[in-house]
């Protein structure tokens, strides 16, 4: 029952983290919908954003699937 559990939360992180990187996306542009700056910055900002959002969004949702396997196996 508790690595049922266990799982459940791990997978409702992962969904967690999914969620808050598109509601991230999402904010940025609106932002710069809303408030014009520079297309420059707008564009670097928003390309870093996605960039290294994604890849820190990968690399957590693949620790936390990790931990999930090493504990059920275990």
């Amino acid at each position: 029952m508790k690595k049922q559990q266990l799982r459940r939360s791990l997978n409702y992180s992962a969904l967690g983290l999914l969620v808050a990187y598109l509601a991230g996306i999402v904010i940025v542009l609106l932002i710069f919908s809303i408030k014009r700056f520079d297309e420059d910055f707008e564009f670097i900002f928003t390309f870093n954003f996605l960039l290294w959002g994604g890849v820190s969004l990968l690399i957590s949702v693949f620790l936390l699937m990790v931990t999930k396997l090493i504990v059920t196996r275990g």
